[in-house]
C-alpha cells in the first residue's frame, strides 16, 4: 500500500472519529467483513459456523470469528481447524490481558474444542424479507450509470459496502401483492404472474410481486418477471394510441364506426389480409369510451391508420414505453401491443395518464448514503409533463368506462373498486399473455399472467385459478381479479379520490394555431404562445447578428406561424443575437 494511499485513509479516518464512537465503527465493520466459506457480515457468519445468531454466540464461539477476520482463509475452521484453534485462542489471550475477561474465562474457552455447526443461511437478497425487490435493487446499483461510468467502476462501488440505501418499497403494497398472486395462482403453477406498483407522479416502484420463490434450487428462479421487458402487453396499449388521437384532434366524444374487419390501406396487413375483433359488439359505431371498455381492435386500428403509426410509435416512446425505432411505418399491430414491454413499463405509462400527463421513470433508490454519512447522487425520476393534463384526463375517463362505465359489454364490470378506478385488459395474440393494467388516483397497477419459458410455445388456453381450472383465459378473467385483489388490499383505509373532469378543449377536439411571435420580445412571445395553448422552449443558440434585430427578441420560430397543431401544441424559440437563451420559461 503506498504512502499516498495510508495519508488518505488516516484522513477518512479522522473524519469518521468525529460522527462515530470507535464502537460504530468495528460494529459497521464487523457487519460487512468476510469470515471465510463465503460468509459476509458476523450475523451471517454465526449462523454459518454455529447455526446461531450473533447475539447468542458463546465466548469461544465470538473469539473464534473475531480471530477469522484477520485471514479469512487461512484460518477458516472448515478448512484448517488446528489453525482456527491457535488464532482464537490468541484472541482469548489478549482479551484476557486487556480485562475484558477473567483468566479463569479465558482458561476455560481455551481448553473448550472447537466445534462446529454448519448451516448455508441466506445470504445477500436470499436472505431478505423482499428477495425479488432486493435483487432489483442490486441490479441498478450495478446497472445504472448513476454509480460509475462502467460495470468495473459500478461493482467497485458496491464492494466498498457501508451504503444506507433508503428505497420507494412500501410492505403493505409488497404484502398486497404478493398475496394476490399466491391466492391466484399458487407458487407451483405453470404459468406465472408479474405485478409491479408505481405512484403517480413521483415514479416511486412501492412494491412488485410474482408468483416464485426466490432461489436457484429446483422449483425457484431469480428472475424478476415484473421488471422484464420480454411480454407483449397486448390490448394495455391502446390508451397510448387514444392519447395520440387527441393530441391531434380527435375529439373526446368523437365516433368511430368500427368494421368487422379491418383491411389496412397504409399500414401492414397479418397474413389474412385483415384484423378482426374478439367479438361482434367491437364493431359499429363506438365513442372511445365504447371502444376501450370493449377493447375494439377495429375501432383502435382505424385511429392508428388516420394519426399514422410514427405517431403513435412517438407517443409511446415519451411516455418511457422504450421502443428505441424498432416500429416501421407500417406497423399497424403496435396498437394491438405487439412489442415487447415489462409490467412495470405499463404501470408507470398508467401512472402518467394518472397523474395528468405527468411522465417519471420508475425508480426505486429515493437516497443513499456511504460509510462517511455522506448522500450519493442516486437516479432520478426526471418527472416533467410530457402529456397536455386535459389529455391525461380524457385517457384516463376513457379508461374508467371499462371498469365502471355503463356500457353492459364493457370488459371491466367484475373489476369495481368501490372507488373511482381506470383501467384496460388485455389479451395478446395466440393468448401467449392476458394483463390488467389500471389505476387510481394513488396507485397504478399493471398484471401480466403467462408462462416464463414463452408465451407463443406456451399460450394461456387453459389456467388453475383460485384451485379451479378455467378455459375462457382473458385479461378480464385471470390479470384482472389477481389486479383488484391487490388493489383492494393497499387501498384499504385510504381517502377516496376523484379524476380530474375532462376539458372544454379535448370535448371538442379542438386544434391550435401557431400565431406568430417573430419580433416579439421574448417574454410576449412566450405570453401569447401559452395562451394560445403551445408549450415553449428557448433554442440554446442564438440567430446569426442582424442589423434590424435587438437582443431580447425572437429571431424565429418552429412551427411556423399559422400551423395548425393538434392539442398539442410545442413551440421552440431562436432569438436574436445577443440575447440571454438561460432564460427559465415560467409555467402556463
Amino acid at each position: 500500500m503506498s504512502l499516498a494511499r495510508k495519508a488518505a485513509e488516516a484522513r477518512l479516518a479522522a473524519a469518521l472519529e468525529k460522527t462515530m464512537t470507535k464502537d460504530q465503527i468495528l460494529e459497521g465493520y464487523l457487519n460487512i467483513a468476510y469470515y471465510g466459506d463465503g460468509a459476509y457480515g458476523i450475523g451471517t457468519a454465526a449462523q454459518h459456523y454455529f447455526s446461531v445468531p450473533a447475539s447468542k454466540l458463546s465466548l469461544e464461539q465470538a473469539a473464534l470469528l473475531a480471530g477469522l477476520v484477520q485471514n479469512p482463509i487461512g484460518y477458516d475452521p472448515t478448512l484448517h481447524p488446528e489453525a482456527a484453534r491457535t488464532r482464537r485462542n490468541i484472541v482469548l489471550a489478549r482479551m484476557r490481558d486487556t480485562g475484558v475477561i477473567t483468566a479463569a474465562q479465558a482458561s476455560a474457552a481455551q481448553r473448550t474444542p472447537v466445534t462446529l455447526k454448519l448451516s448455508d443461511p441466506a445470504n445477500g437478497c436470499t436472505a431478505s424479507r423482499y428477495p425479488f425487490y432486493c435483487q432489483w435493487i442490486k441490479d441498478t446499483l450495478l446497472t445504472d450509470p448513476t454509480f460509475g461510468v462502467n460495470a468495473a467502476a459500478r461493482k467497485r462501488f458496491v464492494d466498498r459496502g457501508g451504503l444506507v440505501i433508503k428505497t420507494a418499497m412500501q410492505p403493505k403494497v409488497m404484502a398486497a401483492t404478493q398475496k394476490a398472486v399466491d391466492d391466484a395462482l399458487g407458487r407451483d403453477n405453470q404459468f406465472a404472474a408479474g405485478v409491479a406498483v408505481v405512484q403517480p407522479g413521483t415514479g416511486h416502484v412501492l412494491g412488485f410481486a410474482q408468483n416464485r420463490t426466490f432461489g436457484v434450487k429446483p422449483g425457484q428462479t431469480n428472475v424478476n418477471y415484473p421488471t422484464m421487458r420480454s411480454f407483449q402487453p397486448g390490448s394495455t396499449f391502446k390508451p397510448i394510441t387514444y392519447a395520440t388521437g387527441l393530441e391531434n384532434g380527435f375529439p373526446v366524444e368523437g365516433t368511430i364506426n368500427a368494421p368487422a374487419r379491418f383491411y389496412p390501406t397504409s399500414m401492414n396487413a397479418p397474413p389474412a389480409g385483415y384484423y378482426r375483433n374478439q367479438s361482434s359488439v367491437d364493431a359499429g359505431v363506438l365513442t372511445a369510451g365504447q371502444a376501450i371498455a370493449r377493447s375494439s381492435n377495429t375501432w383502435f386500428l382505424t385511429l392508428e391508420q388516420d394519426v399514422g403509426v410514427p405517431k403513435v410509435a412517438a407517443m409511446a416512446d415519451r411516455l418511457g414505453y422504450g421502443l428505441k425505432s424498432k416500429v416501421g411505418p407500417r406497423d399497424g399491430s403496435l396498437t394491438l401491443g405487439a412489442y415487447d414491454t415489462s409490467p412495470l413499463r405499463m404501470a408507470a405509462i398508467y401512472a402518467s395518464f394518472a397523474a395528468h400527463g405527468r411522465v417519471c421513470a420508475p425508480i426505486g433508490i429515493v437516497s443513499i448514503t456511504d460509510a462517511t454519512g455522506a448522500a450519493v447522487k442516486v437516479p432520478s425520476a426526471g418527472c416533467h409533463q410530457e402529456v397536455r393534463a386535459g389529455i391525461a384526463d380524457a385517457v384516463t375517463a376513457g379508461l374508467a368506462q371499462t371498469i365502471d362505465g355503463p356500457d353492459p359489454y364493457r370488459t371491466g364490470k367484475n373489476l369495481s373498486l368501490g372507488r373511482p378506478a381506470a383501467g384496460k385488459t388485455g389479451t395478446t395474440d395466440g393468448n401467449s399473455a392476458v394483463w390488467f393494467a389500471g389505476f387510481t388516483p394513488q396507485l397504478a397497477t399493471a398484471v401480466w399472467v403467462g408462462d416464463p419459458r414463452g408465451g407463443q410455445a406456451h399460450p394461456v388456453n387453459s389456467l388453475r385459478l383460485y384451485g379451479n381450472r378455467i378455459s375462457s383465459v382473458f385479461g378480464s378473467t385471470a390479470a384482472g381479479p389477481i389486479w383488484r385483489a391487490a388493489m383492494l388490499a393497499m387501498h384499504e383505509g385510504a381517502p377516496v379520490q376523484h379524476f380530474a373532469p375532462v376539458g372544454p378543449a379535448e370535448l371538442s377536439g379542438a386544434t391550435s394555431i401557431t400565431p406568430d411571435v417573430r419580433g416579439l420580445t421574448v417574454d410576449q412571445a412566450i405570453g401569447d404562445l401559452q395562451r394560445s395553448g403551445f408549450t415553449v422552449t428557448i433554442a440554446p443558440q442564438t440567430a446569426a447578428e442582424s442589423a434590424t434585430s435587438k437582443p431580447g427578441q425572437v429571431a424565429s420560430q418552429t412551427p411556423a406561424p399559422g400551423t395548425v397543431v393538434g392539442l398539442r401544441g410545442t413551440a421552440r424559440l431562436v432569438l436574436t443575437a445577443g440575447s440571454d437563451t438561460s432564460k427559465v420559461v415560467p409555467a402556463p
